[in-house]
């Protein structure tokens, strides 16, 4: 069967292009001959070939921007090497050739027995084009999945809401990755909707580490922080006190942004690629991140995680906590700001995850295989 995957593919974003690969390869190992659709939003290939940062949103920001890209700018031969690391993660996949935009999809769509939307927040209310809701591919008479896309977000309004029943009504098989995702989708669409894992749970911890190198990038016990547009004080805060119960430094990775200045980082990695990410997450003594892909790998490597959330109505890392058993003071919120004491305890997540991961096994299986439900 021959399969096209459009998802999440192509801004140099760690947890966007793992979860991509991890979907692929799975796609791959069922038996699909699978294909990434090469699509863009308009716009965003300007985004990834940007090498500086220069997006001010209030006066009181723009030193920080000025002072984060000096500091590309003198690591810009690290963040080039960073680019190509990306472009060599990618260089195994099957593309197809470039779409820009709804037009050139729909003029002339690729054509493939069975399409696959998902993973990642491509069905966020704010953020969703017909694309990513299989638009193109409806008329084809093909087998129509989603899997596992997010919709990020409690707050959806009645506009947003209509909008979204348009482009996702008509897809054989609905899934989304959070729970109450799912119940929200469920209500707009007037038909189930499952929840499933993010494709790298798909994967075990194993398989991951045979994706990196075995030799730790960096020496000795760190912190890893996985940073991405965080409550700046809530990080800051979190990773003082993590760093202090653990008397270690922290470490990160060069984002493409500025928001990682000024948040006691001790060292930046400016020329890591997504095979480095699983590196300096698995060495690491423990884990702060505010983006759901760095909580998430954390968990699957039960490391002790500190997940920062920035925005009261993002829903991703409180979903994957409760639906692994796991204590919601792990959480650093306004209403939480301080990180809880001691290590996590796994004991009763196994079976909770095996159960999840069984029901996702099967509902992709089920979506490949089975004639369409409709």
């Amino acid at each position: 069967m021959d399969v096209g995957l459009i998802t999440q593919h192509n801004l140099r974003n760690f947890g966007s292009d793992l979860q991509a690969f991890s979907l692929y390869a799975r796609l791959n190992e069922l038996g699909a001959k699978t294909s990434v659709i090469n699509y863009w939003l308009p716009g965003l290939r300007h985004i990834y070939n940007s090498k500086y940062d220069w997006k001010v949103d209030g006066l009181s920001k723009l030193p920080r921007r000025i002072l984060g890209n000096l500091a590309r700018f003198a690591n810009a031969r690290n963040i080039e090497k960073s680019r190509e690391r990306f472009a060599q993660f990618r260089s195994g996949w099957r593309l197809t050739r470039e779409y820009v935009g709804e037009d050139t999809i729909n003029r002339d769509p690729p054509v493939f027995d069975a399409y696959v939307a998902g993973s990642d927040a491509i069905w966020h209310p704010r953020y969703i084009v017909p694309a990513r809701g299989l638009g193109f591919a409806k008329g084809l008479g093909k087998r129509t999945v989603a899997y596992a896309p997010s919709v990020g977000t409690s707050q959806i309004s009645a506009d947003e809401a209509e909008n979204m029943r348009r482009i996702i009504s008509g897809i054989d098989f609905l899934s989304c990755r959070e729970k109450s995702g799912a119940e929200r989708l469920s209500e707009i669409l007037q038909e189930p909707v499952e929840a499933v894992l993010d494709p790298i749970f798909l994967h075990s911890p194993e398989w991951w580490k045979n994706q990196m190198d075995a030799e730790p990038i960096l020496k000795g016990d760190y912190i890893f922080a996985y940073l991405v547009l965080p409550d700046r004080k809530l990080a800051r805060q979190t990773l003082r006190a993590v760093k202090k119960r653990y008397g270690l430094p922290a470490a990160s990775i060069a984002l493409g942004i500025a928001d990682n200045y000024g948040l006691g980082v001790d060292k930046t990695v400016f020329d890591a690629g997504p095979r480095e990410f699983l590196n300096l997450l698995v060495n690491a003594k423990a884990v702060v991140a505010s983006s759901f892909h760095g909580a998430a790998f954390g968990l699957h490597f039960r490391k002790d995680v500190y997940a920062i959330k920035s925005n009261p109505f993002d829903t991703r890392i409180d979903d994957i906590f409760e639906r692994f058993g796991l204590p919601a003071d792990r959480i650093i919120s306004a209403s939480n700001p301080s990180p809880a004491s001691g290590g996590m305890d796994y004991s009763r997540t196994d079976a909770k995850f095996a159960e999840e991961l069984a029901k996702s096994q099967n509902y992709l299986k089920c979506a490949l295989g089975a004639e369409p439900q409709k």
